[in-house]
C-alpha cells in the first residue's frame, strides 16, 4: 500500500459548536435587522441574515431570539423570550415589527430596540405567531427566566418579576415608528480604504469567458459590523454591480490592469459565488489596490472572516 506522511503535523480536530446543539428552531428565515440609535432618533441596520427563534430541549419555557450576519456569522441579536417581550408593527413598513429586550449579542446586557425587515408580510406573520406562542408559554409557565447568553449558551437567572419588567424598560425614550425606517443598505460604520473607478465583468456560468456587467466605482470599505473589509462596486446608475466581504480564502490575481477574485456575491438574491474581474486605468492603480486587498485579508485573518473554500480564479479564455 501507498502511504505519504504528512510534511507539516496537522492539529487534532476540534469540534465546533454554535451553542445551538441543545435547542430546536421553531422559526428560522432571512431578515434585515435594525437597531434603533436614540443618538441620533433614526434605525440603523444591525445585520442581514437568518433570524431564528430557538426552544431549548431540556429547559421548560425556555426561549430565544437569536441572529447572525451573513458569511461572518457573527452574533447580532441574541435574548431570551419574557412575559415582557412583546411585538409591535412597524407603521412605515408593511413588512416589519419593532420590540425591546435585553440583548446579550455583545457579552453583556443592553437594553435594544430592535426592528425585523422579511421579505413579504406572510413571513412576518408566523414569526410574529411563533414569537407570540413563545411568550405566552413563559406566561403561563409561571415563572421568568432571563437568560445571559454568552458564546451562544444560555446561563439562567431568576430576577423577580420587577426586576426584569424594569431591566427591559429601562430604555423607554420614545422611539418615534414614523422615523424613516432605511430600505437600502446604508454604509454606517464603514470607512474607505480605497477607490477607484474600474471596468467590471464576471465569469460566465460553466466556466466560458467574461461578460461585461458595467463601468463604475469600486470600493474596498471597512466594516465595523464584521472588523473586515468589502468590496462593493457602484454603477454610473446607482446599482450595485458586486458586493463581498474579504475572507481569509479570497484570493487576488493580477495581471497587467486586470485584477481577478472569486467570492460571494451579497448583492444578489440568493448570494451567489462570482468570479470577478476589474479592469483598471493604470498600473499604479492596481498596484495601490492589490496593496489595500493584501491589507484586507489581514483584517480577514485577525478576525477570523471565513467563508466556504474559495476557488481559485479563473483565466479568461
Amino acid at each position: 500500500d501507498i502511504h505519504f506522511e504528512p510534511v507539516v503535523p496537522l492539529p487534532d480536530l476540534v469540534e465546533l459548536r454554535t451553542g445551538e446543539e441543545d435547542e430546536e428552531a421553531l422559526f428560522c428565515h432571512r431578515a434585515k435587522l435594525c437597531l434603533f440609535d436614540s443618538h441620533n432618533k433614526q434605525w440603523k441596520e444591525r445585520a442581514i441574515g437568518d433570524i431564528k427563534i430557538l426552544k431549548h430541549k431540556t429547559r421548560p419555557c425556555c426561549f430565544r431570539v437569536l441572529m447572525r450576519r451573513d458569511q461572518v456569522h457573527k452574533i447580532a441579536c441574541n435574548h431570551s423570550i419574557t412575559e415582557f417581550t412583546k411585538l409591535s408593527p412597524l407603521s412605515t413598513s408593511s413588512n416589519s415589527l419593532t420590540w425591546k429586550a435585553l440583548d446579550f449579542s455583545e457579552g453583556r446586557s443592553s437594553p435594544e430596540a430592535f426592528a425585523v425587515r422579511f421579505k413579504n408580510a406572510e413571513i412576518m406573520d408566523t414569526f410574529a405567531k411563533v414569537f407570540e406562542d413563545c411568550r405566552l408559554a413563559v406566561v403561563d409557565s409561571g415563572s421568568q427566566t432571563v437568560g445571559s447568553e454568552r458564546n451562544g449558551e444560555l446561563e439562567e437567572k431568576q430576577p423577580d418579576e420587577d426586576t426584569t419588567k424594569e431591566d427591559e424598560e429601562e430604555e423607554e425614550e420614545d422611539i418615534d415608528e414614523e422615523e424613516e425606517y432605511e430600505d437600502e443598505d446604508d454604509e454606517h460604520g464603514e470607512d474607505i480604504m480605497f477607490e477607484k473607478r474600474i471596468t467590471l465583468a464576471v465569469q460566465k456560468p460553466g466556466g466560458g469567458g467574461y461578460e461585461h456587467l458595467g463601468m463604475g466605482n469600486l470600493r474596498m470599505v471597512y466594516d465595523d459590523s464584521c472588523f473586515g473589509a468589502r468590496i462593493r462596486v457602484i454603477a454610473d446608475d446607482g446599482s450595485v454591480l458586486c458586493d463581498n466581504i474579504v475572507a481569509v480564502q479570497t484570493c487576488l490575481r493580477t495581471e497587467r490592469l486586470q485584477a481577478y477574485w472569486t467570492a460571494v456575491d451579497m448583492s444578489l438574491d440568493p448570494h451567489t459565488r462570482r468570479h470577478f474581474q476589474a479592469t483598471f486605468s493604470s498600473s499604479a492603480a492596481i498596484a495601490e489596490f492589490s496593496r489595500i486587498f493584501a491589507e484586507a485579508k489581514e483584517l480577514a485573518v485577525n478576525s477570523s472572516i471565513v467563508e466556504t473554500i474559495d476557488e481559485p480564479p479563473s483565466r479568461p479564455k
